[in-house]
């Protein structure tokens, strides 16, 4: 007996510092890989804020140079004001942009004068401005550019990016941006916070795995005759609470040195398991940040086709009111696939069908007149999903197709169907859409005419972002036809 408990002391001693050590170099080792993982969730965000930052100025200015171009194009083609009054009322609606506190759009002619921004003066000595015309002549299609600038609200100076673009006809350069201070001093302060907690939970844990070891250590000696039974069934309940994620049950425990590291290790399970929900409760704050990206994304557009909305009827011309009404509806498109990403449980694509249907809704409403019944057949699969990368231009070229047969198709009949339909297999999707319209074959001429004509034109431009084949019959009315690949 004395033999078999200097074995027992001997299996004690040198199994409890073994457990103690695995568990303390697990449960560090765990700790460290997670607090990794949310440097990389910070740094994960950065990328996403500054790359929403970039999208945003981006689109604003292209938005505002294709509209900049249209005006000049329609003042070329009507001569109705001059162009002195067009620069005038263009400088006007600029100067009321704004996008949040310190967002503007700043106008800057080549010859060094600053017609719109936070400072009339270049705080460099010329720099900013040498930098801003040599990157205007480099990239006149649009670019990015860094510089120092006063910010908006106050004359403190700033680095600042800005995405700029030419206007040759004016020689204007225009460009919008964003101070990185405002983006740095958020994300600074939570990985503050987050390194500070993940630092103090890697200490709080480690100096209590030590404090149990230490105290396991301590009374291995008192507890040596109970090893046998103990040491077995203590074993076999770790190994089952490890492989099934669950807790040693304690109440059957003897010996109190095991009772304690039972409770230790069942606290460490514990800890990894609060930590697993801190991981889960971290991906669902990405969540939440992609949502919000894509509310916003969809709150902007809607502003935007509000102000349409209210700039439309005060147009005389009903031309210019039918284009109104085209962009207000182009819009429209695009904002409902935000909404449906924003409403999804997958941030990253949306159904098709579901898409397609509330789309038809709004044009449905949009265009519908009285004494006219025009019905729709939609034929889509509802597993099809589209990433927002093919959702905008797929959106757009449906918005497009189906607002021509709407407006054009049916102008001497007072019944009529448009069939949409999407059909996909292994390596391509196959969109047609069609009418019971017009059936001439003058339609088809007419559209091969025009073909330079806007909405045309956007039907061409919109199939070749889907690098789609475009094909176009008139039979028993007009039936466009996009065979375009699964992925791009």
């Amino acid at each position: 007996m004395k033999s078999l408990g200097s074995a027992y002391r001997r299996v004690f001693f040198t199994l409890i510092p073994l457990i103690a050590f695995t568990v303390t170099a697990a449960g560090l080792f765990w700790m460290v890989s997670d607090y990794r993982n949310y440097r990389n969730d910070t740094e994960e965000i950065r990328e996403t804020i500054l790359g929403y930052e970039n999208d945003i100025v981006q689109h604003e200015i292209e938005r505002l140079k294709h509209y900049i171009e249209s005006e000049i194009q329609y003042y070329k083609e009507n001569d109705s004001v001059s162009s002195e009054s067009l620069q005038q009322k263009i400088q006007e609606t600029i100067s009321n942009i704004r996008y949040h506190e310190e967002g503007y759009v700043f106008i800057l002619k080549t010859d060094r004068t600053i017609l719109h921004s936070a400072s009339t003066q270049d705080p460099t000595g010329g720099q900013t401005i040498d930098t801003i015309l040599r990157t205007a002549r480099e990239h006149p299609e649009g670019a990015y550019v860094d510089y120092l600038w006063p910010r908006l609200s106050s004359p403190e100076i700033g680095h600042k990016t800005s995405y700029i673009t030419f206007i040759p006809e004016w020689n204007w350069i225009i460009g919008a941006g964003y101070y990185h201070d405002d983006i740095n001093q958020a994300i600074a302060e939570r990985h503050k916070q987050v390194t500070a907690r993940f630092l103090s939970r890697i200490w709080e844990t480690f100096l209590f795995l030590l404090l149990a070891s230490t105290l396991a250590m301590i009374f291995s000696r008192r507890s040596a005759h109970r090893l046998s039974a103990d040491l077995e069934s203590f074993v076999k309940d770790l190994e089952t609470a490890v492989a099934s994620d669950s807790s040693i049950p304690t109440e059957k425990l003897n010996l109190r040195e095991f009772f304690h590291a039972a409770e230790s290790i069942n606290s460490i399970l514990k800890t990894k398991q609060k930590a697993e929900k801190r991981v889960a409760e971290s991906l669902r704050e990405k969540e939440t940040l992609l949502r919000e990206v894509h509310h916003r994304t969809k709150n902007n557009l809607q502003i935007i086709s509000s102000i349409l909305s209210l700039q439309a009827p005060r147009i005389e011309v009903q031309q210019d009111k039918e284009i109104f009404e085209d962009c207000i509806s182009r819009i429209h498109a695009m904002s409902l696939i935000h909404q449906h990403l924003y409403n999804s449980d997958m941030l990253s694509a949306i159904p098709v069908w579901q898409y397609t249907n509330n789309l038809i809704s709004s044009l449905r409403t949009a265009f519908t007149s009285p004494g006219k019944t025009i019905d729709y057949e939609i034929t889509i699969d509802s597993d099809i999903m589209f990433t927002i990368d093919k959702a905008i231009p797929f959106g757009l070229l449906l918005n497009e197709t189906v607002s021509n047969s709407l407006k054009h198709a049916f102008t001497k009949q007072t019944e009529g169907l448009v069939t949409i339909a999407l059909q996909q297999d292994e390596q391509k999707n196959t969109l047609s859409v069609c009418d019971t319209g017009r059936s001439d074959k003058s339609v088809l001429k007419k559209i091969q005419e025009n073909k330079g004509s806007l909405g045309i034109t956007l039907i061409y431009a919109l199939a070749e972002q889907l690098n789609a084949d475009v094909s176009v019959t008139v039979d028993t009315g007009v039936c466009w036809t996009f065979i375009f690949p699964i992925a791009n």
